[in-house]
């Protein structure tokens, strides 16, 4: 059997601007992702999470993400709060530049995407300076890998991508949360798996409230200092764009926002 390799062979560092106009804080995130040559699994098509290299990758749904957290900023204040499936981590790094979380733990499993979140932390440890933050390795089929205290907050962005995939899922977010924690959670409204996460945390006592991605927070989140950010949307965040423009074809549709509370002990 051929071993699996991953070696970077491009990288862009985005400059992205999550926070909303006139806000005082507005520090830009940087950001980078990765280019690979891999001999390892097929992206999301893998069976194994330690294969799947979409994390490598700055989606459409963190930055979304990213964007309702500055508006849910003061839900954070003095929480702990765990990213799942981080990839890039700009959920997480949101919530600890531009937040008073008092901790924050980013996860991934796929060992160069481990890599780049360290990389990313580093990356914007000048703006938040020492306040806590954390890259830890997390195999959702692995207890032993889970953080080994609860948390407040869960964030995750279009996570699942079938029903095989939701058991896992839900098992993760059940022994993480603290009672009445909070799952924030960004994906399409018609995702597969989508309906199936929903119906098993629901039959645990969770609570569930949606609402579409507001149009005007698809727009550009490219620093406006960077020369380029027009052609860069356009490279490196076409799904935003597309919706942005109203010329999105994806059959998944827009993005929803998803607050689901677990039930009190």
């Amino acid at each position: 059997v051929a071993s699996k390799v991953a070696k970077v062979v491009e990288e862009t560092t985005l400059l992205l601007r999550v926070t909303h106009e006139g806000d005082p804080n507005a520090h830009s995130i940087k950001c980078r992702q990765v280019g690979l040559a891999w001999t390892g699994g097929k992206g999301k098509t893998s069976s194994a999470g330690a294969d799947d290299s979409t994390g490598v990758y700055l989606w459409g749904a963190s930055v979304l993400l990213s964007r309702w957290l500055v508006q849910k900023r003061s839900l954070l204040k003095g929480k702990r709060v765990c990213e799942l499936g981080a990839g890039c981590g700009l959920p997480s790094l949101t919530a600890w530049i531009h937040t008073e979380a008092d901790l924050v733990i980013a996860t991934d499993l796929f060992q160069p995407t481990l890599e780049n979140l360290a990389f990313n932390v580093a990356l914007n440890r000048a703006v938040r300076g020492r306040k806590h933050m954390e890259v830890q390795g997390l195999d959702w089929a692995d207890q032993g890998t889970w953080p080994k205290e609860q948390v407040d907050v869960c964030l995750g962005s279009d996570l699942i991508y079938d029903r095989e995939q939701v058991p896992l899922l839900v098992s993760v977010i059940d022994a993480l949360l603290q009672p009445s924690g909070l799952f924030l959670y960004a994906c399409p409204p018609l995702r597969d798996g989508l309906p199936l996460l929903l119906e098993t945390l629901e039959a645990k006592g969770y609570t569930c409230t949606s609402f579409p991605a507001p149009a005007e927070w698809y727009r550009n989140p490219l620093d406006a200092s960077v020369a380029t950010r027009d052609a860069d949307y356009a490279i490196h965040l076409p799904e935003l764009k597309e919706q942005f423009e109203g010329s999105s074809d994806d059959p998944n549709g827009p993005i929803n926002l998803y607050t689901i509370q677990k039930a009190d002990a």
